[in-house]
């Protein structure tokens, strides 16, 4: 019985070492998986614009953002929505510089950057 009892008392800092790993690890693909999505957002809102809206069809455009959005939903669920593709897109025109970013999906969440991005001075948005 005394056996028992050691090896519970044994295993508790066993246990502490063992959980703070597997927080690690999970804190790490959190980053990884936010940093990987914002520049796809990027990716997205860049290619929306080369693609379609730089042409100056912007009537055209919104078609085409709101049919994109209905076939993304379709696929991969509703956080392609009309809204957050334009989102995506203000993204890109925001920082169009890759590296730039790339520095940001390091830094910032994809909900910090929205909220950057609501920023009309280019001065404080940048800072």
């Amino acid at each position: 019985m005394n056996k028992k009892i050691n090896d519970s008392e044994n295993i508790n800092p066993l246990s502490t070492k063992v959980s703070a790993l597997i927080r690690s690890a999970q804190g790490f693909v959190t980053q990884t998986i936010n940093k990987g999505m914002v520049m796809l957002y990027w990716q997205i809102g860049k290619t929306i614009q080369e693609e379609v809206i730089k042409n100056d069809r912007a009537e055209y455009g919104k078609r085409i953002v709101q049919t994109l959005s209905a076939q993304l939903i379709n696929a991969f669920g509703r956080g392609y929505s009309v809204r957050n593709l334009w989102q995506m897109i203000g993204f890109y025109n925001a920082f169009p510089d890759v590296e730039i970013s790339a520095t940001l999906s390091h830094q910032l969440s994809w909900s910090h950057i929205v909220e950057i991005l609501k920023l009309k001075d280019n001065v404080k948005r940048d800072f």
